[in-house]
C-alpha cells in the first residue's frame, strides 16, 4: 500500500513535461516549480516581473488548495530569478500571499527558465495526515465501544445479583 498521491488541479497550469503539479507522501506535499503560464491559455501572463511573480504565486495557491491546504501551509520555498535585480519585486509581490511566520526559502540567480519565463517557484508544505484522523478515530470508536460493554456488562452483573438475592430470600 502506498502512502503516495498526486495532485493535479485545472486551476495551476498543466504539467509541461513529465511530472505532477504536486505529489503527496505522507504529511508533505511537495509542489512542481510553477512559472507565471495562465492555466487557461498557457501563455505567459506577461512581460511584466511583478505580474508573472503574482502568476507564480496565484498557481502555487491553486496547488496548495487542490492538496486541502493553503500557502500557509508551505514550509519551504524555492525562487529561481533570470534578474536577481527583481529581489525587492518578489519579496513585496510575496508578502501579498504569505504572513508570518513566513516559510524558510531560497532565492536563486538562474541564466534562464522554461517558455522565457523570469521567475519560478517550488515549494515543500505540510499537510495533517488522514492516516492520523483514521487512526484517532478508530481509537475513539475502540474506547466507546469498550465504555458501552463495561456499562452493558455491569448492568448484566447487577440483574444477575438481584435475580439471585430474589432466590436466596
Amino acid at each position: 500500500m502506498s502512502n503516495k498521491a498526486v495532485i493535479n488541479t485545472e486551476k495551476a497550469p498543466a504539467a509541461i513535461g513529465p511530472y505532477s503539479q504536486a505529489v503527496k507522501a505522507g504529511n508533505t506535499v511537495y509542489l512542481s516549480g510553477q512559472i507565471p503560464l495562465n492555466p487557461e491559455t498557457m501563455e505567459i501572463v506577461s512581460d511584466d516581473f511583478e505580474a508573472q511573480a503574482r502568476q507564480v504565486f496565484t498557481n502555487l495557491q491553486a496547488v496548495c488548495e487542490e492538496a486541502a491546504g493553503s500557502l500557509g501551509d508551505i514550509v519551504k520555498l524555492n525562487l529561481y530569478l533570470v534578474d536577481l535585480d527583481n529581489f525587492a519585486i518578489v519579496n513585496k509581490v510575496m508578502e501579498e500571499f504569505f504572513s508570518t511566520p513566513f516559510p524558510a526559502r531560497a532565492a536563486v540567480g538562474v541564466k534562464a527558465l522554461p517558455k522565457g519565463s523570469q521567475v519560478e517557484a517550488e515549494a515543500v508544505k505540510y499537510t495533517q495526515s488522514t492516516k492520523i484522523g483514521e487512526q484517532m478515530s478508530t481509537a475513539d470508536s475502540l474506547i466507546s465501544g469498550y465504555d458501552e460493554i463495561r456499562l452493558n456488562l455491569g448492568d448484566f452483573i447487577e440483574s444477575f445479583a438481584q435475580s439471585e438475592w430474589k432466590k436466596m430470600a
